[in-house]
């Protein structure tokens, strides 16, 4: 695939690779397993690296997957984006247990849509958490409303069917391009806009949860 490669949770290692390639680092829906029957496509939560190199440039979701990039030779530079599709508990967990999120020599930029900030504040604080997200002096939030570029990359949100909102997103770049439609529930008029969205990529991610056909 022309969007280099599609890393899933099984295949960890690998070195550095000099080209542009998805990482997923979590899959699962509603909440994270273990055993060995998941062991094929792990068994946290939804979150993807988006690496060039062995850098990653930008993490969708922040399901339980996300604190585990490390473990698949991944390094964040001193400015991370993450890009939550919702939020719903399974697309955030992974953000309390984000060290960058807690330290003090660089920043995150959480982009989300319609009050990122109010819906992850909320949600990571206690009782729930012992540590209040809203303490993290390094996080700002960005509503995302339009495409954002890093680099070479362009990271578009589309807009999906689920319960209190969602989008996914398109990832176009030198290399290629993927769609991410997680959650997204078929069967409305909302279709024929999540297939335009997707209309070309090289790697299509899209939600098998709800019915197998």
């Amino acid at each position: 695939m022309s969007f280099a490669t599609l890393v899933l949770p099984g295949e960890r290692g690998g070195g550095v690779v000099d080209d542009t390639r998805l990482v997923v680092l979590g899959t699962r829906g509603s909440i994270a397993v273990s055993g060995m029957e998941f062991a094929e496509y792990g068994g946290n939560t939804t979150s993807f690296a988006v690496v060039v190199g062995s850098r990653v440039v930008a993490f969708i979701d922040a399901g339980t997957g996300l604190p585990a990039y490390r473990s698949f030779g991944l390094e964040s530079g001193p400015s991370v984006h993450v890009f939550l599709t919702h939020y719903h508990w399974d697309h955030i967990q992974g953000l309390s247990m984000f060290g960058a999120v807690w330290a003090d020599d660089g920043e995150i930029v959480i982009h989300g849509p319609d009050g990122a900030e109010r819906a992850v504040t909320a949600a990571i604080a206690p009782p729930w958490f012992p540590v209040p997200m809203a303490s993290a002096a390094a996080v700002r939030y960005e509503t995302i409303a339009r495409p954002v570029g890093l680099g070479a990359l362009m990271i578009t949100p589309f807009r999906v069917e689920h319960p209190q909102g969602a989008v996914g997103y398109r990832v176009d770049g030198p290399s290629g391009s993927v769609a991410i439609a997680t959650d997204h529930e078929a069967g409305t008029e909302r279709d024929a806009s999540v297939a335009e969205a997707a209309r070309g990529v090289d790697v299509l991610i899209h939600d098998a949860q709800y019915r197998p056909d």
